[in-house]
């Protein structure tokens, strides 16, 4: 309904404003309990129309501070009127602003109960449902801002009510209070709204729930309430008809005008940076300005994030916006563009952080604001990159020249992969076969199909051999470049102060890995006379299952691993179903798509994508479960602001590489033998490929980066590079004549611009898991509440702090070694069932 418009609005809006009217609540973000002089908690009601519920509640109980959230300032200025009536309750205030926004209004912990009054449904179309306030993106950003939230909604919408309980069931939410008819529940209602009073008139029953985030990890439904279908079987049957992810919730295609919107607000907000970094003003000021900017940025993330989803996917239906073929042009020329604008940050960002280093009492200022102090961390990180930032006008064009660059040769190399078919003949006869298809046969319980598969990857692998090596030292050249010119001895000092690691560290990690390796070679000769030869294990065979062939459909899959998360936490397992259930995985194989297995954490929509081929094995099990702890690490983060949610690669790995372990023991305590074999195998031959193959690709990637100061390698160097570094390895524990040369042609992650280094934190990820693990297991549930919080600090501390919070220290080698310790014992107990 259209409002019309008032003669004493201005008036009223004036009257009110500096007063019972807050013009820049992000001002009081972080000093909200101080502004209503320290006593009281602080409700809000998001979406107050006349205010008639708000301003009862404030009369009604002074002892609670109330703010009304009100997107339409005619509709607000009556709520003003109405409150002016009341006398202006002094608990009482009103902000005129977005529901998107209210992180910018709050800081985490302001806040203890939201109110919902009839929000708009937004049911006329299904596009529309992302709007709803009560849709997963929105209870994300009520989850960040009031960690023990609780929710009170009413409205007289059906399909809003019943949309409503799914999502929280989804996000893990527990409903407390649950009606379907007000009237006639004998249920003591709350104010009567407006909207509530014309819907009793005419007898219109009215839905009710008050649900609490962080009030406990199970979400139980009352007796009686009809859910909105099925249970199990439902779910099983729409994840497996649809493998594919939605992501409708970024954009609805590529033509979607609010992608175009966000493009031009993302051109403001450049000029806005920029103009920032050529003024920041008084210290404490500027260090408030970055930190606002810097937050400001996840909502712009996501237009970079939905096109390379898009190009990683392939041909996929995205429901209703096609995407035609592999890396979508259209797609590709939106990230170029948007990658044209980020360029431009560069200069102003790092003029900022210049600045920031040569404030003279950063700590002084960072302790006398709430809001600074909550974002220390990311502050003193910005000063030490500021000491490392060259000048302005050269980051940007180093920017600029990387984007053109490195960047390109990156994505022409994935492309290129990508698209690339082999000819696999089994039995005489030869079938094409796109490469990610081409790989899968890797874990096939048939050695004449592992072979053909492996013969395969070898012979497609030198029709982009040559470009693959241009790519490679491409990127690997402009970034030891820049490396140096920035200040630091290598790339390797580089990578490791983006991953908030010290080299010690890392030195102990290596040093205990090399000590180790015997032993996995002692695995793989127990492996090869598993599969009936003996001497070192074939390459082609590091995946080959040792016991049956047990097939698994997408939704077996999703299934176990859910149950299998519900044994250490509820909340997880909730969360697993949440990302199932909500189509946030790629599972189907398909031409175009990229290969391998990742995922990509939204902060801005709280919530996540995974990308996987899965064809059934019990190893896509376990990739299923190790993508879905990732997502679970960016939930555990979606409470912090986008400043504080930026974690490194180790500890990235360490989230997923835990899920995947907890599968995996779940499985080897199976009554099933084979089962139990099958889990055991899967579990060392993932150790196998992450501590032995990762340090092989290590060493590669070492001698790589230091020929790239001289210039490029060909490509028979680069294979006999490889094999070199597989021999050092593996040693006798890999069959002689059986490496993969062509392994840095498939690996992605030799080829990204900004992620070099991608192999030991795997590594690290894996053994640090390994030690959480065995302390889970030894304290019971209650570690599942300090494993939260440990991943909930992993944006805005050190991997050696982070360790520490829960008792470990990774600077020695006496953790790493207990941690090896653990997967000696599985050796052990393998060649015992082999």
């Amino acid at each position: 309904m259209r409002i019309r418009k008032k003669p004493w609005e201005a008036e009223e809006l004036e009257r009110a404003a500096g007063g019972i009217l807050i013009e820049n609540p992000a001002a009081l973000r972080g000093r909200w309990a101080e502004y209503f002089g320290g006593s009281g908690p602080i409700h809000i009601e998001i979406g107050c129309g006349k205010g008639r519920f708000i301003v009862a509640h404030a009369e009604r109980f002074p002892g609670v501070n109330y703010i009304a959230v009100e997107k339409e300032a005619r509709v607000c200025v009556m709520a003003l009127k109405l409150a002016r009536i009341a006398g202006d309750p002094p608990n009482l205030r009103f902000i005129i602003g977005d529901a998107r926004d209210l992180a910018e209004f709050f800081a985490p912990g302001e806040l203890s109960r939201i109110y919902l009054n009839f929000p708009d449904p937004w049911d006329r179309r299904k596009k529309w449902t992302p709007r709803r306030l009560t849709h997963s993106s929105f209870l994300a950003l009520y989850e960040r801002i009031c960690p023990d939230c609780e929710l009170f909604l009413k409205t007289d919408n059906r399909i809003l009510f019943d949309f409503s309980v799914s999502e929280l069931e989804k996000r893990g939410w527990s409903i407390t209070s649950l009606t379907r008819d007000l009237a006639q529940s004998g249920c003591e209602s709350d104010v009567i709204t407006e909207y509530e009073e014309k819907f009793l008139a005419v007898g219109q029953p009215i839905r009710r729930l008050e649900a609490g985030f962080g009030k406990g990890n199970a979400m139980p439904i009352p007796e009686g309430d009809s859910r909105l279908g099925s249970l199990h079987d439902s779910r099983k049957l729409l994840r497996e008809s649809v493998m594919e992810w939605d992501l409708r919730d970024f954009y609805e295609g590529l033509d979607d005008p609010a992608l175009a919107r966000d493009m031009d607000d993302f051109r403001r907000y450049a000029a806005e940076y920029a103009a920032f970094a050529d003024s920041p003003g008084q210290p404490a000021e500027a260090l408030a300005r970055y930190v606002e900017l810097s937050n400001r940025y996840e909502r712009f993330e996501r237009i970079k994030l939905y096109c390379r989803l898009v190009q990683s996917a392939g041909e996929f239906s995205q429901v209703q916006a096609k995407i035609t073929d592999a890396g979508d042009e259209r797609a590709r020329k939106q990230e170029a563009v948007f990658d044209g604008i980020n360029a431009g940050l560069a200069a102003p960002e790092a003029a900022a952080r210049r600045y920031i280093a040569a404030i003279p009492d950063l700590g002084g200022l960072i302790a006398s604001n709430g809001t600074l102090a909550e974002h220390e961390f990311f502050l003193r990180e910005a000063a030490a990159k500021g000491a490392y930032a060259l000048g302005g006008r050269e980051e940007e064009l180093a920017a600029r020249l990387t984007t053109h660059g490195a960047a390109a040769f990156g994505s022409l190399k994935e492309r290129l992969f990508a698209t690339l078919t082999g000819g696999v003949t089994i039995g005489g006869e030869t079938r094409t076969m796109p490469m990610n298809s081409i790989r899968l046969l890797s874990s096939s319980s048939d050695p004449n199909i592992r072979e053909a598969g492996f013969n395969a990857e070898l012979a497609a692998c030198p029709q982009i051999a040559e470009t693959a090596a241009a790519a490679l030292f491409g990127v690997k050249g402009a970034s030891v470049a820049l490396a140096k010119a920035r200040g630091f001895e290598s790339l390797l000092d580089e990578t490791l102060f983006k991953s908030r690691l010290e080299r010690g560290t890392l030195e102990s990690l290596l040093a205990e890995i090399r000590k180790r390796l015997p032993m996995f070679r002692r695995y793989f000769r127990a492996k090869a006379k598993r599969l009936g030869y003996g001497g070192g294990l074939k390459f082609r065979d590091l995946f080959a299952p040792v016991a049956g062939d047990r097939r698994y459909t997408y939704g077996d899959a999703c299934d176990l691993v859910e149950k299998c998360f519900a044994r250490y936490s509820a909340k997880m397992a909730a969360f697993a179903r949440r990302a199932y259930d909500s189509r946030w995985v790629d599972a189907a194989p398909r031409a175009g798509k990229r290969g391998g297995a990742f995922c990509e954490n939204i902060h801005a929509l709280g919530q996540s994508r995974i990308l996987m081929t899965f064809d059934g094995s019990f190893d896509d099990v376990l990739t299923l479960a190790h993508e879905t702890g990732h997502a679970y690490h960016g939930d555990c983060l979606a409470a912090e602001t986008y400043a504080n949610s930026g974690y490194t690669m180790p500890i990235a790995e360490t989230a997923s590489t835990l899920c995947e372990t907890i599968v995996c023991r779940a499985a080897a305590l199976s009554d099933e033998e084979d089962l139990a074999l099958t889990a055991l195998e899967c579990e060392l031959s993932g150790a196998g490929q992450v501590i032995v193959d990762i340090y092989s690709r290590f060493l590669f990637e070492d001698a790589v980066v230091k020929a790239a100061e001289d210039g490029p390698l060909s490509v028979a160097e680069l294979n006999a590079l490889m094999v070199k570094c597989q021999r050092e390895a593996y040693g006798d524990g890999l069959a002689e004549g059986s490496e993969h040369p062509y392994m840095w042609v498939v690996k992605p992650h030799y080829y990204d611009e900004y992620t070099h280094y991608y192999n030991f934190p795997y590594a690290y990820g894996l053994l640090f898991a390994k030690g959480l693990f065995a302390l889970w297991e030894s304290e019971g549930e209650g570690f599942a509440d300090k494993y939260e919080k440990l991943l909930g600090v992993t944006g805005k501390t050190t991997l050696e702090d982070a360790a520490a919070s829960v008792g470990i220290d990774v600077r020695g080698r006496e953790f790493w070694a207990r941690a090896m310790d653990s997967i000696e014992k599985d050796i052990a107990r393998f060649g015992k069932m082999v």
